[in-house]
């Protein structure tokens, strides 16, 4: 191939192979034919047993980069980001693939890179996948948060929060940020609705799938999918909830992600969504340490709110739910506390002492009113 960056879209044949050591060519190939912002589809077979494929692909993104096209500046650096990865099928289909020998849909966009100080390049999925949420992470939350959640208050929580919502059997149910998907899981079973279950981090998605065989869910039930809510496209007027439980403090384009949500909606339909937040006017030095960590974009719920309507929702309400998870977490950590010679003989004594540290300061931040849990309800226009 000739290197030129002249393609806005990049379709490879799915017989072309991924289940070998080319994927970095194979990517780095796509880098230099696509201009900034294009996109790059191909098809990949997974092989049971072999699915140490699909994360190995998903790991050399990272490390993807390529030089900028001929006649920009030298320091502009491109890479591979996930769009989407997601087993060949329409969601909520019943026509799917043969386990044995099945395909993953991959679709990747051409961005910009940003430098770091130390000369790498480090995307929202890498830092999900590599330091917030690893698997080993996941199991100690899923330990304390309770089977299937990987968020404070667990089911409790989710049953709280899902009684803003009339759910029905037979409605189609968007759920951002899945996690490994309890809550995905209890709104199909309690209430018969169809969820598309995405998170960017594949890690959560991998667990996810995992337990729902364990659980017997069906892909009918819960459809699971890699994909970054500020890209992935769904169809217009599709779904008549979007639901996202404490994920979109990650994202900073709130104002963009709820006009999609928006487009996503049915008319009337309607978003639910639990986030923290911070309070009106100064803050505590811990609280900003904390927020800065962990790269937080967080708003006050007055924002939340200004933005919800901006974006074109209406009915907007929200409720501060802190004392309830003060309440929950409390109780968490102490079920931490009485298995505590358990939890460290799974994981490890530095992992207790750092999981029970963050998250009672966590509380105390709550505590004082620097950090808020809101919830928020909004309608799109019928």
């Amino acid at each position: 191939m000739t290197e030129q960056c002249r393609g806005d879209l990049l379709i490879y044949d799915h017989r072309i192979s991924l289940n070998n050591d080319d994927h970095q060519r194979f990517l780095k190939q796509s880098l230099s034919w696509l201009r900034e912002n294009g996109y790059v589809f191909f098809l990949q077979t997974i092989t049971q047993g072999k699915e140490n494929n699909e994360h190995q692909c998903v790991d050399d993104l990272w490390s993807i980069t390529s030089t900028t096209c001929p006649g920009r500046q030298l320091e502009e650096v491109f890479g591979l980001d996930v769009v989407l990865i997601r087993p060949n099928s329409r969601p909520f289909s019943s026509q799917r693939e043969n386990e044995a020998d099945r395909k993953m849909v991959w679709l990747l966009q051409k961005v910009k890179r940003k430098l770091k100080k130390d000369m790498t390049f480090t995307t929202l999925q890498e830092i999900l996948n590599n330091q917030l949420y690893t698997k080993v992470r996941i199991r100690q939350l899923e330990g304390i948060f309770g089977r299937t959640f990987v968020s404070a208050g667990g089911l409790t929580a989710t049953k709280e929060f899902l009684k803003k919502l009339c759910l029905r059997p037979g409605q189609k149910v968007l759920d951002v940020g899945c996690g490994i998907g309890g809550n995905a899981f209890y709104m199909a079973k309690e209430f018969g609705v169809k969820v598309v279950a995405m998170d960017l981090s594949s890690n959560m998605i991998d667990i996810a799938r995992e337990r729902a065989r364990e659980m017997g869910i069906s892909e009918v039930e819960v459809d699971f999918e890699v994909a970054d809510a500020t890209r992935r496209e769904y169809p217009a007027d599709y779904f008549d909830i979007i639901f996202s439980r404490d994920t979109i403090l990650h994202i900073a384009g709130k104002l963009q992600l709820f006009q999609r949500f928006k487009t996503f909606l049915k008319p009337g339909g309607q978003v639910l969504i639990s986030d923290y937040c911070c309070s009106e006017g100064e803050h505590t030095q811990q609280f900003k340490d904390y927020v800065k960590t962990f790269g937080y974009s967080i708003l006050s719920q007055r924002e939340y709110c200004s933005t919800l309507e901006e974006a074109g929702f209406v009915q907007i309400e929200t409720e501060n739910k802190t004392d309830l998870f003060i309440k929950t977490t409390t109780q968490e950590l102490d079920r931490l506390v009485t298995r505590r010679e358990e939890y460290i003989e799974d994981f490890s004594l530095e992992d207790y002492e750092a999981f029970s540290t963050m998250w009672r300061n966590t509380q105390k931040c709550a505590a004082i009113g620097d950090q808020i849990l809101g919830l928020f309800f909004a309608e799109k226009p019928t």
